[in-house]
């Protein structure tokens, strides 16, 4: 079985072999023995979990550091070059400092936050922390930037979370929890991407929804960061970023429930565009999207919106007739969330900002649509059509988009974190 660094090791291999990355550092050090570990939690009063302790019995630190493109020179690999005071602005970095400054720094001067003096406490799960009292039981172990880092947040039974900071030290409240060996192997999923990290664990409500497991067997082809599609960035946004994490939605359970809708047919489908036509007119356009999972299930909220007549379409979860035609639809800002319409034929329609979201549309034809702020979140697009289409704003987040066909598209302002696009014609 690997050790944990000879995994770093060959990432590190990977990223230096690689013709669009620049590897300038990669360190490990020497480790730390059992007896030593013993003194260090005897000193601290802390016990390490099996995870911790397995990592630094390996390497007493670590340090990566690399960039997309060749422009840079590469750094001497003789001595460690990374220091807290000086880290540099990269595309890739890792750095966990021996784990005696982890735990015997003194954090308290450097930890606070510009809201301690709110009065009501910080809620992590289920239990409520002064800010004060939260800010001690923060251990940063692995700064990646000069704003960011992770942080182990010992809670009072002792349990070591991991914790994302920003700010230098001063933000912790909107981030998702995880633990020690979930992230690692999102290191070795993300390969040290900075931006990655930021928007796979940043999440408002973080503190407070349950803990983030991303085991080796979370980890895939389609959520691990591709090397191959950097390039691909200047004209997919964010094409290089880590999406999300999908694990608490249960993709088969809405394939199923798709499944076991009737196809909407002509006389269903005129009556859902006249009514959804008298929702527009009576003020209905203009909300906004909020999706909800509801126990694995993705559902759609529409907020913002007066309306005083007629239906807003709703389709979530509804079949149209595989390979039909549908072109010059006018539905904008319709629940079309895990919509079944493989290769259905949408040309010229007009689709801005309806919440597309884990629907089933290979094969479907877009050219010339409009598509405007329209959210296709993890929906399976594999060969669509996009040709000519408007797809400024437009979210792409976790979506399948093999092969799809993206010539003379508008894409401002459109994003692709953890898109899949092996293939895309551009």
């Amino acid at each position: 079985m690997k050790t944990t660094i000879r995994r770093f090791q060959e990432m590190a291999r990977l990223l230096d072999e690689h013709p669009n990355v620049q590897l300038h550092s990669f360190h490990f050090f020497p480790p730390l023995a059992a007896d030593q570990l013993q003194q260090l939690e005897d000193q601290t009063g802390l016990r390490m979990p099996a995870a911790v302790r397995e990592f630094y019995s390996q390497t007493n630190g670590l340090q990566l550091h690399w960039s997309f493109g060749n422009a840079w020179p590469k750094t001497s690999t003789d001595n460690p070059v990374l220091q807290w005071e000086n880290l540099p602005e990269a595309d890739g970095l890792i750095f966990f400092p021996p784990i005696e400054e982890v735990l015997t720094k003194d954090w308290a001067e450097q930890i606070y936050f510009d809201w301690m003096e709110e009065e009501s406490p910080l809620r992590v799960h289920s239990s409520t922390y002064p800010l004060l009292d939260f800010s001690k039981r923060i251990r940063p172990f692995d700064c990646f930037g000069q704003e960011h880092d992770m942080a182990f947040f010992i809670d009072r039974q002792g349990y070591w979370q991991v914790v994302m900071g920003e700010d230098q030290h001063h933000f912790y409240n909107h981030s998702r929890l995880t633990d020690f060996e979930s992230y690692l192997e999102f290191l070795l999923a993300s390969k040290g991407h900075v931006a990655s990290r930021i928007h796979f664990y940043r999440d408002e409500q973080g503190l407070r929804r349950p803990r983030l497991k991303t085991p080796a067997a979370y980890w895939n082809e389609q959520n691990s960061l591709s090397l191959d599609q950097a390039i691909l960035e200047t004209n997919f946004q964010m094409a290089t970023q880590l999406g999300r994490s999908t694990s608490d939605i249960q993709q088969p359970l809405l394939q199923q429930r798709a499944r076991q809708q009737q196809v909407v047919g002509p006389k269903e489908w005129q009556i859902i565009l006249d009514n959804h036509q008298l929702f527009l007119q009576s003020g209905g356009a203009g909300g906004s999207w909020k999706p909800l999972l509801v126990n694995g299930l993705v559902i759609g909220l529409y907020e913002g919106a007066e309306v005083k007549a007629g239906m807003q379409a709703q389709l979530e979860y509804r079949r149209l007739p595989d390979e039909a035609g549908f072109r010059e639809t006018d539905l904008p800002y319709a629940n079309l969330c895990g919509l079944h319409a493989q290769g259905v034929d949408f040309s010229t329609s007009n689709l801005s900002h309806c919440l597309f979201t884990d629907a089933l549309l290979e094969s479907a034809k877009f050219e010339h649509a409009c598509l405007r702020q329209t959210d296709f979140s993890r929906a399976r697009l594999q060969a669509a059509n996009f040709r000519y289409a408007d797809l400024r704003g437009a979210d792409f987040e976790n979506s399948d988009l093999r092969q799809a066909d993206f010539r003379f598209a508008n894409l401002d302002g459109a994003r692709f974190p953890g898109a899949r696009l092996e293939g895309v014609l551009r």
